[in-house]
């Protein structure tokens, strides 16, 4: 089970995905499922809106700053400072990049979130990956509802919002 210590979810992201345990527990009315490295699904047990948000960072492996910013995001969720009223999707995405300290290995992750990729390396796999838990994500909600955002750093202030529909 994850921690409220900061820091917590950026090393289970970067757990080898031969040595994770998928985990599921219930704490403070929400349900959090953490099905594989850097994804956390976050359900309360009664949403008061009528969105669900996902939340993505690391897809590029060299902009750190907004990976800290959901590390700590989930670490106030889990210390109980902060109760989301909608369900949250929370991704870390690109463990080898990140350890790394680049922006991809092979290829560009970011450029592979169009449809299923025929997987030839690491990227295209975890691109699949990434794809299907957003989508089981959106398919497990009560109602239609779909906001995405995609977190990253560039030498400009940005924040890049995908609504998926």
């Amino acid at each position: 089970m994850l921690t409220a210590r900061p820091g917590a979810f950026i090393d289970a992201a970067l757990t080898a995905p031969h040595a994770f345990q998928a985990d599921q527990w219930h704490q403070s009315s929400m349900t959090f499922t953490h099905h594989m490295p850097g994804v956390v699904r976050i359900q309360p047990d009664n949403p008061t809106v009528s969105r669900c948000v996902v939340l993505s960072a690391g897809i590029h492996g060299d902009e750190t700053a907004p990976i800290e910013l959901i590390d700590g995001l989930l670490a106030d969720i889990l210390s109980g400072a902060l109760i989301p009223t909608v369900p949250l999707l929370l991704i870390i995405g690109h463990a080898e990049a990140i350890k790394a300290h680049t922006r991809f290995i092979e290829d560009n992750l970011n450029r592979l979130f169009g449809g299923w990729n025929q997987e030839k390396n690491e990227e295209h796999h975890l691109a699949n990956q990434l794809q299907q838990a957003v989508s089981d994500f959106f398919a497990a909600q009560p109602r239609q509802c779909s906001v995405g955002t995609w977190i990253y750093t560039a030498l400009f202030a940005t924040l890049s919002t995908i609504c998926l529909a």
